[in-house]
Protein backbone atom coordinates (compact mmCIF):
# COMPACT_ATOMS: atom_id res chain seq x y z
CA UNK A 1 0.00 0.00 0.00
CA UNK A 2 2.81 2.18 0.73
CA UNK A 3 4.58 1.82 -2.21
CA UNK A 4 1.65 2.37 -4.05
CA UNK A 5 0.52 5.46 -2.13
CA UNK A 6 3.97 6.40 -3.23
CA UNK A 7 3.78 5.65 -6.79
CA UNK A 8 0.66 7.56 -7.06
CA UNK A 9 2.19 10.98 -5.43
CA UNK A 10 4.88 10.58 -8.09
CA UNK A 11 2.76 10.54 -10.67
CA UNK A 12 0.94 13.01 -9.41
CA UNK A 13 4.14 15.84 -9.57
CA UNK A 14 4.49 14.23 -12.98
CA UNK A 15 1.09 15.44 -14.25
CA UNK A 16 1.93 19.11 -12.11
CA UNK A 17 4.97 19.80 -13.52
CA UNK A 18 4.70 17.80 -16.91
CA UNK A 19 3.12 20.85 -19.43
CA UNK A 20 6.53 23.40 -18.09
CA UNK A 21 8.66 20.23 -18.69
CA UNK A 22 7.40 19.95 -21.94
CA UNK A 23 7.56 23.53 -22.77
CA UNK A 24 11.54 23.91 -21.65
CA UNK A 25 12.75 20.49 -22.85
CA UNK A 26 11.95 20.68 -26.74
CA UNK A 27 13.37 24.62 -26.18
CA UNK A 28 16.66 23.32 -24.81
CA UNK A 29 17.27 20.25 -27.45
CA UNK A 30 15.99 23.13 -30.16
CA UNK A 31 18.80 25.62 -28.88
CA UNK A 32 21.21 22.89 -28.16
CA UNK A 33 20.77 21.69 -32.21
CA UNK A 34 21.07 25.87 -33.07
CA UNK A 35 24.33 25.75 -31.11
CA UNK A 36 26.03 23.05 -32.66
CA UNK A 37 24.90 23.04 -36.36
CA UNK A 38 23.12 26.06 -37.42
CA UNK A 39 24.67 29.30 -38.99
CA UNK A 40 24.72 32.59 -37.48
CA UNK A 41 22.09 34.01 -39.16
CA UNK A 42 19.49 31.46 -37.30
CA UNK A 43 21.48 31.32 -33.85
CA UNK A 44 20.10 35.22 -34.04
CA UNK A 45 16.70 33.99 -34.88
CA UNK A 46 16.61 31.54 -31.84
CA UNK A 47 17.87 34.36 -29.84
CA UNK A 48 15.50 37.06 -30.92
CA UNK A 49 12.33 34.28 -31.09
CA UNK A 50 13.47 33.27 -27.59
CA UNK A 51 13.38 36.99 -26.41
CA UNK A 52 9.57 36.74 -27.79
CA UNK A 53 9.07 34.21 -25.63
CA UNK A 54 10.01 35.73 -22.53
CA UNK A 55 8.04 38.77 -23.32
CA UNK A 56 5.00 37.29 -24.36
CA UNK A 57 5.01 35.07 -21.39
CA UNK A 58 5.30 38.24 -19.15
CA UNK A 59 2.41 39.39 -21.20
CA UNK A 60 0.51 36.37 -20.77
CA UNK A 61 1.39 36.09 -16.50
CA UNK A 62 -1.27 39.41 -16.32
CA UNK A 63 -3.52 39.41 -19.49
CA UNK A 64 -3.94 35.44 -19.68
CA UNK A 65 -4.38 34.61 -16.19
CA UNK A 66 -7.30 37.72 -15.75
CA UNK A 67 -8.64 38.50 -18.73
CA UNK A 68 -7.76 41.45 -18.88
CA UNK A 69 -5.89 42.80 -22.15
CA UNK A 70 -3.11 45.49 -21.66
CA UNK A 71 -2.25 47.15 -24.47
CA UNK A 72 0.87 48.88 -22.90
CA UNK A 73 2.70 46.32 -21.02
CA UNK A 74 6.32 46.70 -23.43
CA UNK A 75 6.32 50.37 -21.67
CA UNK A 76 7.67 47.74 -18.60
CA UNK A 77 9.87 46.57 -21.31
CA UNK A 78 11.39 49.87 -22.17
CA UNK A 79 11.61 51.11 -18.48
CA UNK A 80 13.74 47.76 -17.68
CA UNK A 81 15.78 48.23 -20.94
CA UNK A 82 17.01 51.88 -20.50
CA UNK A 83 17.26 51.03 -16.44
CA UNK A 84 19.63 47.99 -17.43
CA UNK A 85 21.81 49.73 -20.28
CA UNK A 86 22.63 52.69 -17.30
CA UNK A 87 23.62 50.41 -15.02
CA UNK A 88 26.05 48.40 -17.45
CA UNK A 89 27.33 51.24 -19.91
CA UNK A 90 31.17 51.59 -18.75
CA UNK A 91 31.36 54.79 -16.49
CA UNK A 92 34.20 56.53 -19.24
CA UNK A 93 31.32 55.54 -22.16
CA UNK A 94 28.97 57.52 -20.44
CA UNK A 95 30.89 60.72 -19.65
CA UNK A 96 30.76 60.96 -23.32
CA UNK A 97 27.36 59.86 -24.02
CA UNK A 98 25.52 61.31 -21.26
CA UNK A 99 27.49 63.91 -19.56
CA UNK A 100 24.65 65.32 -17.79
CA UNK A 101 23.96 62.02 -16.35
CA UNK A 102 23.34 62.05 -12.18
CA UNK A 103 26.35 60.99 -10.55
CA UNK A 104 25.08 58.61 -8.47
CA UNK A 105 24.28 56.42 -12.02
CA UNK A 106 26.90 57.99 -13.75
CA UNK A 107 29.78 56.49 -12.08
CA UNK A 108 28.44 52.67 -11.46
CA UNK A 109 29.09 50.14 -13.78
CA UNK A 110 27.39 46.40 -12.62
CA UNK A 111 27.50 43.02 -14.09
CA UNK A 112 24.65 42.23 -16.70
CA UNK A 113 23.28 39.36 -14.00
CA UNK A 114 22.92 42.42 -11.48
CA UNK A 115 22.12 45.12 -13.56
CA UNK A 116 19.31 42.50 -14.99
CA UNK A 117 17.56 41.82 -11.23
CA UNK A 118 18.00 45.91 -10.34
CA UNK A 119 15.98 46.35 -13.55
CA UNK A 120 13.56 43.56 -12.81
CA UNK A 121 13.46 44.96 -8.71
CA UNK A 122 12.71 48.99 -10.63
CA UNK A 123 10.18 48.06 -12.65
CA UNK A 124 7.96 46.06 -10.23
CA UNK A 125 8.00 48.76 -7.47
CA UNK A 126 6.80 51.32 -10.66
CA UNK A 127 4.03 48.72 -11.30
CA UNK A 128 3.31 48.66 -7.55
CA UNK A 129 3.15 52.39 -7.49
CA UNK A 130 0.56 53.27 -10.62
CA UNK A 131 -0.78 49.53 -11.45
CA UNK A 132 -3.67 49.39 -8.07
CA UNK A 133 -6.00 52.00 -9.99
CA UNK A 134 -5.04 50.26 -13.14
CA UNK A 135 -6.45 47.01 -12.24
CA UNK A 136 -9.46 47.84 -10.49
CA UNK A 137 -10.88 49.12 -13.87
CA UNK A 138 -13.53 47.53 -15.33
CA UNK A 139 -14.57 46.84 -19.17
CA UNK A 140 -11.98 48.25 -21.41
CA UNK A 141 -10.74 50.94 -18.50
CA UNK A 142 -7.20 48.81 -17.94
CA UNK A 143 -6.59 48.56 -21.73
CA UNK A 144 -6.95 52.27 -22.19
CA UNK A 145 -5.28 52.81 -19.11
CA UNK A 146 -2.14 50.91 -19.81
CA UNK A 147 -1.70 52.46 -23.16
CA UNK A 148 -1.94 55.83 -21.90
CA UNK A 149 1.07 54.34 -19.52
CA UNK A 150 2.82 53.71 -22.56
CA UNK A 151 2.39 57.13 -24.23
CA UNK A 152 3.63 58.62 -21.10
CA UNK A 153 6.44 56.01 -20.48
CA UNK A 154 7.10 57.23 -24.43
CA UNK A 155 7.26 60.59 -24.24
CA UNK A 156 9.62 60.46 -20.82
CA UNK A 157 12.15 58.31 -22.54
CA UNK A 158 12.04 60.33 -25.85
CA UNK A 159 12.38 63.85 -23.78
CA UNK A 160 14.48 62.88 -20.75
CA UNK A 161 17.95 63.44 -22.52
CA UNK A 162 20.05 63.97 -19.51
CA UNK A 163 19.36 60.59 -18.38
CA UNK A 164 18.17 58.29 -21.84
CA UNK A 165 19.69 60.65 -24.95
CA UNK A 166 16.19 61.34 -25.53
CA UNK A 167 14.92 60.35 -29.40
CA UNK A 168 18.98 59.80 -29.97
CA UNK A 169 20.28 56.33 -30.09
CA UNK A 170 21.45 55.17 -26.89
CA UNK A 171 25.14 53.61 -27.49
CA UNK A 172 27.86 51.68 -25.45
CA UNK A 173 25.19 48.43 -24.29
CA UNK A 174 27.24 45.41 -23.76
CA UNK A 175 26.31 43.05 -26.24
CA UNK A 176 26.21 39.46 -24.12
CA UNK A 177 22.73 38.19 -24.71
CA UNK A 178 23.87 34.99 -26.43
CA UNK A 179 22.18 32.01 -26.76
CA UNK A 180 23.01 30.08 -23.71
CA UNK A 181 22.04 33.60 -21.90
CA UNK A 182 19.08 33.93 -23.45
CA UNK A 183 18.59 30.22 -23.05
CA UNK A 184 18.85 29.99 -19.18
CA UNK A 185 16.78 32.92 -18.49
CA UNK A 186 13.73 31.34 -20.98
CA UNK A 187 13.68 28.62 -18.40
CA UNK A 188 13.47 30.68 -15.54
CA UNK A 189 10.79 32.75 -16.47
CA UNK A 190 8.97 29.59 -17.87
CA UNK A 191 9.33 28.40 -14.63
CA UNK A 192 8.33 31.33 -13.11
CA UNK A 193 5.40 31.87 -15.21
CA UNK A 194 4.09 28.44 -14.24
CA UNK A 195 4.71 28.06 -10.73
CA UNK A 196 2.21 31.55 -10.08
CA UNK A 197 -0.25 30.50 -12.05
CA UNK A 198 -0.68 26.92 -9.79
CA UNK A 199 -0.04 28.75 -7.35
CA UNK A 200 -3.46 29.72 -5.42
CA UNK A 201 -3.10 33.12 -6.12
CA UNK A 202 -3.34 32.25 -9.51
CA UNK A 203 -5.63 30.19 -9.35
CA UNK A 204 -7.98 32.75 -7.53
CA UNK A 205 -6.81 35.11 -10.33
CA UNK A 206 -7.85 32.49 -13.55
CA UNK A 207 -11.05 31.75 -11.85
CA UNK A 208 -11.63 35.83 -11.75
CA UNK A 209 -11.56 35.08 -15.37
CA UNK A 210 -13.82 32.68 -16.25
CA UNK A 211 -16.47 34.27 -13.93
CA UNK A 212 -15.96 37.72 -12.37
CA UNK A 213 -19.21 37.86 -10.63
CA UNK A 214 -18.84 34.19 -8.91
CA UNK A 215 -15.35 34.65 -7.79
CA UNK A 216 -16.34 37.77 -6.13
CA UNK A 217 -19.15 36.33 -4.40
CA UNK A 218 -16.43 33.27 -3.03
CA UNK A 219 -14.92 36.23 -1.28
CA UNK A 220 -11.81 36.53 -4.02
CA UNK A 221 -10.06 39.87 -4.00
CA UNK A 222 -9.79 40.36 -7.75
CA UNK A 223 -8.15 43.37 -7.76
CA UNK A 224 -5.56 42.46 -5.34
CA UNK A 225 -5.05 39.41 -7.25
CA UNK A 226 -4.61 41.32 -10.34
CA UNK A 227 -2.23 43.61 -8.83
CA UNK A 228 0.15 41.09 -7.79
CA UNK A 229 -0.08 39.32 -11.22
CA UNK A 230 0.80 42.80 -12.67
CA UNK A 231 3.72 43.07 -10.71
CA UNK A 232 5.66 40.02 -11.35
CA UNK A 233 4.18 40.46 -15.07
CA UNK A 234 6.07 43.93 -15.11
CA UNK A 235 9.23 42.38 -13.79
CA UNK A 236 9.17 39.68 -16.39
CA UNK A 237 9.25 42.61 -19.01
CA UNK A 238 11.56 44.78 -17.56
CA UNK A 239 14.07 41.17 -17.99
CA UNK A 240 13.24 40.97 -21.97
CA UNK A 241 13.92 44.62 -21.95
CA UNK A 242 17.09 44.25 -20.34
CA UNK A 243 18.00 41.32 -21.85
CA UNK A 244 17.02 43.24 -25.32
CA UNK A 245 19.55 46.38 -24.97
CA UNK A 246 22.32 43.47 -24.38
CA UNK A 247 21.27 41.79 -27.27
CA UNK A 248 21.51 45.04 -29.81
CA UNK A 249 23.86 46.71 -27.67
CA UNK A 250 21.91 50.14 -28.64
CA UNK A 251 18.58 51.43 -27.48
CA UNK A 252 15.88 53.77 -29.21
CA UNK A 253 12.13 55.13 -27.73
CA UNK A 254 11.02 54.39 -31.16
CA UNK A 255 11.86 50.34 -30.97
CA UNK A 256 10.56 49.57 -27.61
CA UNK A 257 6.97 51.39 -28.58
CA UNK A 258 3.65 50.46 -30.51
CA UNK A 259 4.72 48.13 -33.16
CA UNK A 260 6.46 45.65 -30.81
CA UNK A 261 3.85 45.90 -27.94
CA UNK A 262 1.10 45.34 -30.63
CA UNK A 263 3.33 42.55 -32.34
CA UNK A 264 3.27 40.63 -28.84
CA UNK A 265 0.03 40.77 -28.39
CA UNK A 266 -0.07 39.21 -31.85
CA UNK A 267 1.53 36.26 -30.37
CA UNK A 268 0.01 35.28 -27.24
CA UNK A 269 -3.78 36.03 -29.24
CA UNK A 270 -2.23 33.62 -31.95
CA UNK A 271 -1.15 30.66 -29.91
CA UNK A 272 -3.73 31.17 -27.27
CA UNK A 273 -3.66 34.23 -24.89
CA UNK A 274 -5.42 31.30 -21.94
CA UNK A 275 -2.30 29.01 -21.55
CA UNK A 276 1.19 28.91 -21.14
CA UNK A 277 1.24 26.81 -23.56
CA UNK A 278 -0.47 29.21 -25.47
CA UNK A 279 2.14 32.11 -25.39
CA UNK A 280 4.86 29.68 -25.85
CA UNK A 281 3.35 28.55 -28.93
CA UNK A 282 2.56 31.54 -30.87
CA UNK A 283 5.54 33.78 -29.60
CA UNK A 284 7.81 30.88 -31.78
CA UNK A 285 5.50 30.68 -34.48
CA UNK A 286 4.84 34.13 -35.16
CA UNK A 287 9.11 34.71 -34.79
CA UNK A 288 9.18 31.91 -37.42
CA UNK A 289 6.97 33.34 -39.25
CA UNK A 290 7.99 36.77 -39.32
CA UNK A 291 12.06 35.87 -40.21
CA UNK A 292 10.60 33.86 -43.88
CA UNK A 293 8.39 36.89 -44.52
CA UNK A 294 11.24 39.36 -44.04
CA UNK A 295 13.38 37.36 -46.10
CA UNK A 296 10.39 36.76 -48.62
CA UNK A 297 10.01 40.79 -48.39
CA UNK A 298 13.78 41.33 -49.25
CA UNK A 299 13.90 39.24 -52.17
CA UNK A 300 15.36 36.27 -52.90
CA UNK A 301 16.25 33.95 -56.78
CA UNK A 302 16.30 30.04 -56.89
CA UNK A 303 18.36 29.47 -59.92
CA UNK A 304 16.75 31.55 -62.94
CA UNK A 305 14.18 32.44 -60.92
CA UNK A 306 14.41 36.35 -59.24
CA UNK A 307 11.75 37.57 -57.11
CA UNK A 308 12.37 40.95 -56.57
CA UNK A 309 11.81 42.70 -52.62
CA UNK A 310 7.80 43.35 -51.89
CA UNK A 311 7.60 46.15 -49.47
CA UNK A 312 5.13 46.01 -46.57
CA UNK A 313 4.02 41.97 -46.82
CA UNK A 314 5.18 40.82 -43.53
CA UNK A 315 2.71 43.39 -41.74
CA UNK A 316 0.04 42.15 -44.65
CA UNK A 317 0.48 38.44 -43.81
CA UNK A 318 0.26 39.18 -39.75
CA UNK A 319 -2.58 41.01 -40.21
CA UNK A 320 -4.61 38.45 -41.97
CA UNK A 321 -2.89 35.55 -40.17
CA UNK A 322 -4.38 37.36 -37.01
CA UNK A 323 -7.98 37.86 -38.63
CA UNK A 324 -8.51 34.18 -39.19
CA UNK A 325 -6.62 32.81 -36.28
CA UNK A 326 -9.67 35.20 -34.82
CA UNK A 327 -12.37 34.05 -36.71
CA UNK A 328 -11.85 30.33 -37.09
CA UNK A 329 -9.58 29.30 -33.95
CA UNK A 330 -10.45 32.67 -31.42
CA UNK A 331 -9.28 30.40 -28.65
CA UNK A 332 -5.36 30.03 -30.60
CA UNK A 333 -4.13 27.24 -31.75
CA UNK A 334 -3.68 25.40 -28.38
CA UNK A 335 -7.42 26.15 -27.89
CA UNK A 336 -6.28 27.67 -24.72
CA UNK A 337 -4.51 24.60 -23.19
CA UNK A 338 -1.96 23.11 -21.77
CA UNK A 339 0.07 20.34 -22.93
CA UNK A 340 -2.54 17.59 -23.59
CA UNK A 341 -0.85 14.76 -20.43
CA UNK A 342 -3.96 12.39 -21.64
CA UNK A 343 -1.56 9.73 -23.39
CA UNK A 344 0.25 9.33 -20.33
CA UNK A 345 -2.76 8.36 -18.04
CA UNK A 346 -3.03 5.48 -20.33
CA UNK A 347 0.10 4.25 -19.84
CA UNK A 348 0.08 4.67 -16.37
CA UNK A 349 -3.30 2.53 -15.94
CA UNK A 350 -1.44 -0.44 -18.55
CA UNK A 351 1.15 -0.74 -16.25
CA UNK A 352 -0.41 -0.23 -12.62
CA UNK A 353 -2.83 1.57 -10.93
CA UNK A 354 -4.90 4.07 -13.02
CA UNK A 355 -3.62 7.66 -12.47
CA UNK A 356 -6.41 10.25 -10.75
CA UNK A 357 -7.86 12.67 -12.82
CA UNK A 358 -6.14 16.09 -12.69
CA UNK A 359 -8.71 17.81 -10.76
CA UNK A 360 -8.22 15.38 -7.64
CA UNK A 361 -4.70 15.96 -8.34
CA UNK A 362 -4.81 19.57 -8.16
CA UNK A 363 -6.89 18.72 -4.92
CA UNK A 364 -4.95 16.77 -3.15
CA UNK A 365 -1.88 18.73 -3.68
CA UNK A 366 -3.35 21.73 -2.66
CA UNK A 367 -4.26 20.25 0.38
CA UNK A 368 -0.74 18.42 1.57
Amino acid sequence: MAESSLRSRGFALWVRVAPVVGLIVPICLGVLLAQAFAPPSIKRVVVTTLLNVILVVGFYVFSGNSGVISFGHIGFTAIGAYVVGLLTIPPLMKQVILPDLPSAVAHLSLPSITAMLVGCLVVAVFAAAIGYPIVRLKGVGPGIATLAMLEIIHVVLANWKAVTGGDSTLVGIRIDTTLPVITAWTVVVLICAYAYQTSRSGRRLKASREDFEAARSVGIQVSLERYKALILSAAIMALGGGLYGHYLGSLSPRTLYLALGFLGVLMAVVGGINSLSGAVTGAVVVSALTEALRRFADGFSIGALEVRSVAGVQEVVLAILLLVILVRMPAGLTGGREINLSFLSRIRGRRGPRAPDPGTVEQRVETT
